[in-house]
Parts: structure tokens; C-alpha cells; sequence
């Protein structure tokens, strides 16, 4: 039913994003809604009901005394620098990693370390961080490369699309950040540990330790499976790890890295998320 939805509403919902928390950004959701659900087949948009996102604590008026991760997601997109980055779906993904970080917590408390592949500007690794000084702090080491994406391979390319390389190369560099930068940014963090280079090239330095949780952003596959290797044996029963870029259009690779390696593996739970990334609990 959902593949009969027309791309270019999914278009006009990712346009209003920018403003989706404002009183226009909720009238616009409303409305987006009733669209999207008029064009699914299902009815007018009032089916079952009509949709007022006031009534969802995410989008209430008094949410950041309310809702901690609101409050935590702001703080760490302020203080790394990553507003103009900010947008429903990373809201969604983040508030996933957000509560799934603190599952992993009440699940093992004090045991295990922690570990992010691909860390960008720092937003996610600070929003991690703030919840691992409230609830017990814990090793947090942190991979990049600070150069960029990793290449470009043929599991990394959707086939169905023209290929344009200059584009890809562009992409790729976008994602290159400042390594000093972002330490700054995390300083007031003295239990990050960091490790610049290539993934798999630093993870021996970490092989003594176990894991509750593990945070993989690194959009391509052959860097996914890599981490998904290294860590899932290492993993606490009872730990969680995140693939930030599962169900990217832009980063096929990482979703099949992902259903090639759960088949392997054999999680407990293998959780899709529907505004993009997924999540194995071990």
C-alpha cells in the first residue's frame, strides 16, 4: 500500500522538516498527513483518526521540561555546530539511539564499554555521552576517519540509478571533519577516547573490552561489515547496536551489509526503524 504513495509527497514532507517543531512546522505536518494518508488508499485522511501533533509529547509546546531527549538532541546540535544539519528524520534516528543507549543501561548498568564508528561533526557522540555522565560513565571510544567517506564499492551504488562519480566524490568529501574541532567540542567528556583512521585499522587497540553498546555511522559497506565483524562477538547478551544509515536510499550498502550479516549472526531482535536506521539487540 505504501509503495503507491507518490515520491513527490514524501518530497513536500522532507521540505517542511526544517521548521517541523514550530507552530508552522505542526499545522504542516497536519496537513502533510491528511495528504499522505488520503493518497495511501486508506481514506480521507481522518482514518482512523485525524492526526494533531500537539497531542504526541514529541511535538508538545512544554516538551523540553517534559521529554529529556528533546533537551539532550538540542544541546548537542548547538554545541557541535550541526543546526543547519537538523531535520525530522535525524530527530527520529537520534531519539531511537537516544532511548536505545539507555536500554542498554538499564540492561547492564555499569558493564561494558561503549564504541561509535564514524563520528562526523560529533552531534551523535555528544548526545551519547551526556547519557552515559547521567546514568554511569563508561570507556566511549570513538572511530573516524576525519578525511571523509570510505570509497565508493559496487554494493555502495544503487544500479537502478544513473551513476554520477563526481557527485559520489563530492559526498564523500562532505563528510570529512576536523578532528581537533570536534575533540574540543567534546572536551568536557574526559572519558572519550579517540581513534583517527580507517575502519578496521584501529579497532585491535579495543579487543580486550566487552560491550553493551555500539554505534555504527559509517554509511558504507564494506566499513559496515568490518565493524559489524569486529564487534558483535564482543558484545554483552543484553547490548544493543545501532546502524545509523540502514534504509538510506543514498547508502544502499549499509542496509545490506546489515540483512547479510543478521543472517549470520542471529540477533534476538532485529528492529527496523520507520524514519530510517535499525537496531540489533543482542
Amino acid at each position: 500500500m505504501l509503495s503507491k504513495i507518490n515520491n513527490t509527497l514524501m518530497n513536500l514532507a522532507i521540505s517542511v522538516t526544517g521548521y517541523i517543531f514550530s507552530w508552522p512546522g505542526k499545522e504542516a505536518l497536519y496537513q502533510v498527513g491528511k495528504e499522505f494518508i488520503r493518497r495511501s488508499g486508506i481514506g480521507d485522511g481522518k482514518y482512523p483518526v485525524s492526526f494533531n501533533p500537539w497531542e504526541v509529547e514529541l511535538y508538545d509546546d512544554h516538551t523540553e521540561s517534559q521529554f529529556k531527549f528533546v533537551k539532550c538532541y538540542q544541546r548537542a546540535m548547538e554545541d557541535t555546530g550541526c543546526e543547519s544539519y537538523d531535520n525530522f528524520a535525524k530527530r527520529g534516528r537520534h531519539f531511537m539511539l537516544f532511548d536505545l543507549l539507555n536500554l542498554s543501561f538499564d540492561n547492564l548498568g555499569d558493564q561494558g564499554a561503549l564504541a561509535e564508528c564514524g563520528c562526523w561533526k560529533g552531534q551523535s557522540t555528544y548526545m551519547l555521552a551526556n547519557v552515559v555522565k547521567e546514568r554511569g560513565v563508561s570507556p566511549f571510544h570513538v572511530f573516524d576517519s576525519f578525511e571523509g567517506l570510505s570509497s565508493y564499492e559496487d554494493e555502495d551504488i544503487d544500479q537502478r540509478n544513473s551513476v554520477d562519480r563526481e557527485y559520489l566524490n563530492n559526498r564523500r568529501r562532505h563528510f570529512a571533519s576536523e578532528e581537533e574541532i570536534v575533540k574540543i567540542n567534546l572536551s568536557k567528556f574526559d572519558f572519550i577516547s579517540f581513534y583517527k583512521g580507517w575502519i578496521p585499522g584501529r579497532f585491535g587497540e579495543v579487543a580486550e573490552f566487552e560491550y553493551k553498546f555500539v554505534h555504527i555511522d559509517v554509511d558504507m559497506y564494506q566499513p559496515y561489515v568490518d565493524s559489524i565483524r569486529f564487534f558483535y562477538p564482543r558484545m554483552l547478551k543484553g547490548g544493543v547496536i545501532v546502524f545509523d544509515d540502514y534504509g538510506s536510499s543514498g547508502f544502499p550498502g549499509a542496509r545490506r551489509a546489515v540483512d547479510e550479516l543478521a543472517e549470520e549472526f542471529q540477533p534476538s531482535i532485529f528492529l527496523r526503524f520507520p524514519l530510517g536506521g535499525a537496531c540489533w539487540i543482542i
